[in-house]
């Protein structure tokens, strides 16, 4: 065997184990079989995520990590009644709805489409920096506070109505953080939020790796800012 066919044959040997790995190790939550986690995961990026696996930070290897890792956390948790309140305006105009309707600019979003059929909306506030132009018309206070926080790259609101779903599912690569707020339209305090699989559950705000397979359900109407 010469080195080249070796070192394909080591390679394809690691993409093979990283593939088994994820599939059946990786998280609590199982997926029924190998074709729903062909589907609902992306195993052509299991090899990639396991080396960024190895590379995290050992305080950062935790399903929920604490939410003061990310610096400036505080400033969203002393306004949050302003981001609230520009949530709320948001859903009552209709703006989330808008997003899911063929045809509409946010509609093109390929990796929603699903759950979109099973009731979730949302509506981004930016996107790795740079801020919607919807978003800075609709939500400017909750831009302004976002502004004050450089580790989020990436923010939403989003909605999930009674008996609607998030299918189960996990972000491609390993190389971000989700932070969840729940707040239902019902309370004037943030409600807690359930969620199953390895995320944690009656928190008002959860940061935890993203890659691991996530389905969530809730019995009110939240609207979340991630």
């Amino acid at each position: 065997m010469n080195v080249s066919t070796f070192a394909l044959a080591v390679i394809g040997a690691y993409a093979v184990a990283s593939i088994a790995y994820v599939y059946r190790w990786r998280g609590r939550l199982r997926y029924a079989g190998f074709g729903e986690y062909l589907r609902k995961s992306w195993p052509v990026f299991a090899p990639l995520n396991c080396l960024l696996y190895l590379a995290t930070h050992r305080a950062a290897r935790r399903p929920v990590i604490d939410s003061a890792y990310l610096d400036g956390i505080s400033i969203l948790r002393a306004h949050w009644p302003r981001i609230r309140s520009e949530a709320l305006a948001l859903y009552a105009s209709g703006a989330l709805e808008a997003t899911s309707q063929p045809g509409s600019a946010g509609y093109h979003d390929l990796g929603f489409r699903t759950f979109y059929k099973r009731g979730w909306r949302k509506f981004y506030l930016r996107w790795y920096g740079t801020p919607h132009a919807s978003a800075q018309r609709l939500c400017p206070e909750t831009l302004w506070l976002l502004a004050q926080v450089p580790g989020i790259r990436a923010a939403m609101f989003s909605v999930l109505p009674p008996g609607a779903e998030l299918t189960l599912h996990s972000d491609p690569l390993a190389c971000s953080f989700a932070t969840t707020w729940a707040w239902s339209r019902r309370t004037t305090m943030p409600a807690s939020s359930t969620w199953t699989g390895r995320r944690c559950r009656g928190a008002t705000d959860v940061t935890s790796c993203s890659t691991k397979p996530i389905r969530t359900t809730h019995a009110t109407t939240p609207t979340r800012c991630g």
